[in-house]
């Protein structure tokens, strides 16, 4: 980061937290390895964004300080109240983009080809919303808009020509273990790399040096692994080319395995990884959930059973589950939420399908407070004349479990509506 444009940053201690986040955002470009030069451009709007709202402030040029008067009282510069809102807003779009390059900076080159669409349109729109921080600021930056345009087609067209020449040169190996190492796929990633590369195989048929190399990609991971593509997937099956997942962002965790923060077609997702012995119970999970649609049900978006370890993505829930939403916030409508949680559980119910583990930690609220069902783990399908599963064999949670639960070891609807009335 250039050091000029750092000390004038600066200058407005408001910004601060923002210069950070762009300063970390430059630690992961470091790693970047693909659109690398789309990646700098959009780094280097940043820089100049957060430069010029500094000096505009600096100089009172925008309604977000206060008065010339104030400031030579204080000998500081000041923030109004609304220049407070749209600083917030400015730091959120620069901690997109800063995810946006610890992303990048992990990304292999078969998923930079596979996904090259989406990490464009992700890289445009964090170019978007960094211009839209002139105009909450009411600063003209006609000029530098227009630069950084013409700046980042020039970095689109040196991407788009590394990638193409990275591709010819994976074209001219002649060593199975070369590509592979190439295109950066582990040997537990086969599966899934297979998988994906087949069904982009199948949606892009352009010819270009990009499909060339996911063919003889494909072609090498079957001759080096002596397996197939995986058929009779799934119809909700995601691969890890299909998802970005931040490991480091732990939303939650407990005997299935952990849940971690990701992006799924452009939308923030939470990512729920099982252990690696759980394939069984996943798939069964899924084929419940995956189906169901209902405004308090957490949506399901689909799974992977080949990956390592396998996982389900799912909507991320904002407020987190009920207690953290109870415990963070005192003007939460209580009977509302509850409602909403029996408008689930009578959906349910309706489908045929006994939830078998609700309680407070499997209600989840979204951004705008709804809350919603969550975690079908334990979930089974009611059949006239047939007994749920034993409790026994599929766990359970004690405290909320109905005594005639825990006498015969069996599940209903009414089991649930008691598991209801306790959390």
């Amino acid at each position: 980061m250039d050091a000029a444009v750092k000390t004038a940053i600066s200058a407005v201690s408001a910004l601060h937290p923002g210069l950070e986040v762009l300063q970390t955002a430059y630690q992961y470009y470091k790693h970047v390895k693909y659109s690398k030069a789309k990646c700098k451009s959009l780094l280097t709007r940043a820089e100049r964004m957060l430069q010029t709202i500094s000096q505009a402030m600096s100089e009172n040029r925008c309604d977000s300080s206060t008065s010339n008067l104030e400031r030579l009282k204080r000998q500081v510069i000041l923030v109004s109240l609304r220049g407070q809102v749209l600083i917030r807003n400015t730091h959120r779009n620069l901690e997109s983009v800063r995810d946006l390059m610890m992303i990048q900076s992990k990304i292999s080159f078969l998923k930079a080809l596979l996904r090259s669409d989406d990490i464009d349109h992700a890289l445009e729109e964090g170019r978007e919303s960094l211009d839209d921080c002139f105009t909450c600021f009411q600063i003209s930056a006609h000029a530098i808009v227009i630069q950084h345009q013409d700046e980042y087609e020039a970095a689109r067209c040196d991407d788009a020509l590394e990638i193409k020449q990275i591709c010819l040169r994976i074209l001219d190996m002649r060593n199975d273990r070369a590509v592979m190492e190439a295109l950066d796929v582990k040997e537990s990633q086969a599966d899934e790399a297979m998988l994906a590369m087949q069904r982009e195989l199948h949606q892009n048929i352009k010819e270009s040096p990009e499909r060339t190399v996911i063919e003889q990609g494909l072609a090498c991971l079957q001759r080096s692994t002596g397996k197939a593509v995986p058929t009779n997937t799934p119809r909700w099956t995601i691969t890890i080319y299909d998802i970005n997942v931040d490991l480091e962002t732990e939303l939650g965790g407990g005997g299935f395995g952990v849940v971690v923060r990701g992006e799924w077609r452009g939308l923030e997702v939470a990512v729920k990884r099982m252990k690696s012995d759980s394939t069984k119970d996943l798939i069964r999970e899924v084929e419940i959930w995956y189906n169901l649609h209902h405004d308090h049900i957490v949506p399901c978006y689909g799974a992977s059973i080949t990956a390592d370890p396998p996982f389900i993505v799912l909507r991320y829930m904002q407020h987190g589950h009920l207690l953290q939403c109870l415990q963070s916030s005192v003007n939460v409508n209580r009977a509302l939420l509850l409602y909403e949680v029996s408008l689930g559980m009578r959906y349910l119910h309706d489908e045929n399908i006994i939830h078998g583990d609700i309680k407070a930690v499997n209600v989840l609220v979204d951004d705008g407070g709804k809350a919603c069902l969550t975690d079908f783990g334990l979930s089974t399908r009611y059949r006239k004349g047939h007994s749920s599963k034993n409790t026994s064999d599929i766990g359970g949670t004690l405290r909320y479990m109905a005594p005639e639960a825990i006498e015969t070891g069996r599940l209903t609807f009414a089991t649930d509506v008691y598991a209801f009335a306790t959390c």
